[in-house]
């Protein structure tokens, strides 16, 4: 979560619409291990 936490402040400040992803599964070659967090918002 540490990684993305001043994305989502400053976003949160701009009143961005706001999505927190987390991996909840994974097989094979992943590039992301479980529990990794991704932020999307509105373009």
């Amino acid at each position: 979560m540490k990684e993305v936490l001043n994305e989502l402040n400053q976003w949160t400040r701009e009143g961005e619409d706001i999505a927190i992803a987390t991996v909840i599964e994974t097989w094979g070659s992943s590039p992301r291990p479980l529990g990794s967090k991704m932020l999307v918002r509105r373009c």
